[in-house]
């Protein structure tokens, strides 16, 4: 009898075409999970350090001293929570996805404009300084209930259950987004 013929090995081109669609796989995955932009992003600030952040939406936060944000974007929302600190945000208008900031129990919901969150010691100050904010607090049912609507120059101080309108020249003071 005969030996039965052997079977070659992997020629060299095959072991190359294998491992470039490892690598091309791999990369895919690696894009998707380091440049998807619904990632989670945080910023934190140390005292007497600030620092401005452009979104992937065009949208500019610009972080003041002290401060803690994160922030993430999907195709429904742009969502920010202020854990402690301030922020002034410079939004890019997008209907479809409402820029949304969380601070002290309170969201800050806007479509473009220009505002400033400040939340230190329980306290929850808001400026408008171009466009309109409304103003939200989720209930104990969980409901959202929409409390006001700030406009461009309108400022308020929002602590507890309490909402105190401020002159614009005593609100937060504005940080600058460029």
């Amino acid at each position: 009898k005969e030996p039965a013929p052997r079977r070659r090995a992997a020629t060299g081109w095959m072991k190359y075409a294998a491992a470039g669609v490892v690598v091309f796989l791999m990369s895919g995955v690696a894009a998707f999970t380091f440049l998807s932009p619904n990632q989670g992003i945080s910023i934190t600030t140390a005292a007497g350090e600030q620092t401005t952040q452009s979104m992937a939406d065009g949208s500019l936060i610009a972080v003041n001293v002290a401060s803690n944000v994160s922030y993430s974007i999907t195709d429904t929302a742009r969502h920010v929570k202020l854990v402690d600190g301030e922020a002034a945000f410079s939004v890019k208008p997008d209907k479809e996805r409402p820029f949304v900031v969380s601070a002290g129990g309170y969201e800050i919901r806007a479509v473009g404009t220009a505002f400033n969150v400040r939340h230190r010691d329980g306290a929850v100050q808001v400026a408008v300084s171009e466009g309109r904010v409304e103003i939200c607090r989720f209930a104990a049912g969980g409901e959202l209930i929409v409390l006001g609507t700030l406009r461009g120059g309108e400022a308020l101080n929002l602590s507890g259950s309490e909402l105190e309108s401020l002159p614009q020249a005593s609100a937060v003071p504005a940080t600058q987004v460029a």
